[in-house]
Formats: C-alpha cells, structure tokens, sequence
C-alpha cells in the first residue's frame, strides 16, 4: 500500500474518517456507515452506480475495532482475493 502505513490505516477508520483508494485503475472507498439504528464498515467500488462489496456490522455503539478492520480486509472481495492479498498493489487517494 503506498500513501499510508497499515497503523495509519486503521487508525483513521477507527476515527470514523473515509479513506479512498485506487486498485487496478478502479475506484473505492472504505467508511464507517450508518443506516437506522445499525452502524456498519463497509468497502465501496466507486462509480455512476457505487456498489458495496463488503461489510462489517459493527457493535451497538458503532465503535471500530482492530477486529472490525481485520474482518473486513479479510473479505474476498477484491476478484476473489481480501485487502491483505492484494494490499501492495493499493494506491491510497485521500482520506477525510
């Protein structure tokens, strides 16, 4: 991953900020995400028509965990391989 360390990763999902990224000349985005009652971390493919290819529901008071974190980059949702395979390859774009 180039644009931030692992640790810096984390640490800004786990205070709630948006991180964008490129893989394979493809937009996405990774944010925590309410909906209702519920809150969730969740990996977006971004375009005309976004689509969620992983989630993580998290606990009651929405806070995010290491182990959240490490769920949701274990999710094959990259062609068959999670975050963590395909992690070298990752450009991060911006994150707010």
């Amino acid at each position: 991953m180039t644009g931030l360390n692992m640790q810096d990763f984390k640490e800004a999902l786990k205070g709630n900020h948006e991180i964008e990224f490129l893989y394979k000349d493809k937009e996405f985005v990774i944010q925590p995400e309410k909906r209702g009652e519920s809150a969730y971390l969740v990996i977006w493919q971004s375009g005309n028509n976004a689509i969620c290819i992983a989630e993580r529901l998290l606990p009651g008071d929405g806070q995010i965990s290491d182990e959240d974190i490490d769920f949701l980059l274990s999710q094959r949702c990259f062609a068959g391989q999670s975050f963590s395979d395909v992690e070298r390859d990752i450009v991060i774009s911006l994150v707010y």
